[in-house]
Order: structure tokens, then C-alpha cells, then sequence
């Protein structure tokens, strides 16, 4: 977890668990079935308690990303990606 941009939280837990019945990713939407393994978060930010759901593939990214120092916000990733990894327009 990095907290170099926002607060840090009061309260934090993560860990993976498989699923007992479907959820959908906070990052992608994608469907998590159940039995599906995925990432479960908790935390209390600036006093309200919040659940972050990962599908595998986000929740891999996302430790990746925060391993090579960048620091998405939980279900932010993919506006993250696309912000900070933004191509520069071609010119001719």
C-alpha cells in the first residue's frame, strides 16, 4: 500500500480470498465468480470505512505498479494507467 498521495488509512486489511458468491472488480467491473480467487481490501479512510474488490489481473497490477513506485487510489486503477502512461500525440 502507498499513501504518498492521500491520507493514510486508520484501519487497513487486504488479503486474497475465493469467492462464495459473485462480486464485480471496483477497478475493471469484471465479473469475479464465485470460487474465483480475488483481492479483498477494507480500510478506514478520514473516517469512513470502505471494501475494495480486485479481480486477480487488477489486484496484480496494481502491487506491480506500487512495486515500481507509482501509487494508483483503489478503484482508480485503469484512469491511473491511462493518465500516467498516456501516449504523447504523433506529429507529423
Amino acid at each position: 500500500m502507498c499513501t504518498w498521495e492521500s491520507p493514510a488509512p486508520e484501519l487497513f486489511a487486504e488479503d486474497f480470498l475465493y469467492s462464495d458468491r459473485d462480486r464485480k472488480c471496483s477497478e475493471c467491473g469484471i465479473k469475479i465468480h464465485r470460487n474465483e480467487e480475488y483481492k479483498h481490501i477494507i480500510g478506514l479512510w478520514e473516517g469512513d470505512m470502505s471494501q475494495i474488490v480486485q479481480c486477480y489481473l487488477c489486484a496484480r497490477i496494481m502491487e506491480d505498479l506500487v512495486d515500481m513506485g507509482f501509487c494508483p487510489n483503489y478503484g482508480e486503477l485503469w484512469e491511473y494507467i491511462d493518465e500516467e502512461f498516456e501516449q504523447p500525440d504523433e506529429e507529423d
